[in-house]
């Protein structure tokens, strides 16, 4: 343990500094030093200071870490700043070592003069000349960060005016799909209209394209090739447009299903279609026609 030599007394300003020489490795990964903080003293730590060399001869690197605290004596009385211990490995004799700086023993007196700390006042973790330091060192990175700050609001706008167009224009499109007519089509099935569902029948219509380009109620029937679809449908257009309106005996749920059931094998039969007619002519003998006299007849190859 040592004792200050000095007389101390309140107002004053006491530092410490410890520094750390190693051979083999750079400044960065020396271990830093932490200064214990004590009541009736602030504790200011500075920015440490980093230093390497290398020995143009043998190319051997040495560093040098040096870390500062000033303790702003505040009140009087006996202070006890504790040892400081730092281990590390020695290579040479291959086990832990411990190098030591003692404690020290501060006896501070009064100073009527001097200005006294507020009651209740927090007590600051920093300096000002701390934070100009940290600011000369870190001065791009901080105007970076201050520069993605300001840019963020503009961005935040761009990028969600972008995501909205975006999402907006894959909405109007499933809108305007086959897939969200049939939809509109199944939920007529909640209030089972004619009027209803003979509108969203004919929507449905109008974008289903396997029925061919004649897109119309017969053209259905006759793709169909399904007595329950022709049923379905002239029941309900003669509950609709009959002499007597209300007398077709059509069922809701009778014509969706049957309506499921075609969609489902006409998309079937044009994804196969289309699959075969993007396949070479080698490959795809439906395309490769007979000679003159069997125009309707495919050579099977």
């Amino acid at each position: 343990m040592h004792y200050s030599s000095e007389q101390l007394k309140i107002g004053d300003s006491l530092t410490r500094a410890i520094t750390i020489r190693a051979d083999g490795l750079p400044s960065m990964l020396l271990p830093p030093t932490t200064f214990a903080a004590l009541e009736g003293l602030r504790l200011y730590p500075a920015q440490p200071l980093l230093q390497d060399s290398v020995d143009q001869r043998t190319a051997n690197i040495s560093a040098t870490r040096t870390d500062i605290a000033t303790y702003m004596l505040e009140r009087p009385g006996d202070y006890l700043l504790p040892a400081i211990t730092i281990r590390w490995w020695n290579v040479r004799g291959e086990r832990i070592e411990t190098a030591r700086v003692d404690s020290i023993m501060l006896h501070v007196l009064d100073n009527p003069i001097a200005p006294r700390p507020i009651a209740g006042e927090p007590q600051s973790w920093w300096n000002w000349h701390g934070f100009l330091d940290f600011v000369s060192e870190h001065w791009l990175t901080l105007l970076l960060v201050l520069g993605a700050v300001l840019a963020l609001p503009w961005l935040n706008s761009r990028v969600l005016a972008a995501i909205a167009q975006r999402l907006r224009r894959r909405r109007d499109a499933y809108r305007a799909s086959e897939a969200w007519a049939f939809l509109c089509l199944l939920g007529t099935a909640c209030r089972p209209r004619a009027d209803y569902l003979y509108a969203a029948l004919l929507n449905w219509l109008g974008r289903f394209e396997p029925i061919g380009p004649d897109r119309t109620l017969k053209a259905l029937k006759a793709a169909s090739h399904d007595r329950r679809v022709e049923r379905q449908v002239d029941a309900l257009e003669r509950d609709l447009f009959g002499p007597q309106p209300g007398a077709g005996h059509w069922s809701v749920l009778k014509l969706l299903a049957a309506l499921g059931r075609t969609r489902l094998r006409l998309l079937r039969q044009a994804s196969y279609r289309q699959a075969v007619g993007s396949l070479p002519a080698r490959l795809n003998p439906i395309t490769t026609r007979a000679p003159a006299g069997h125009p309707d007849r495919p050579i099977a190859r």
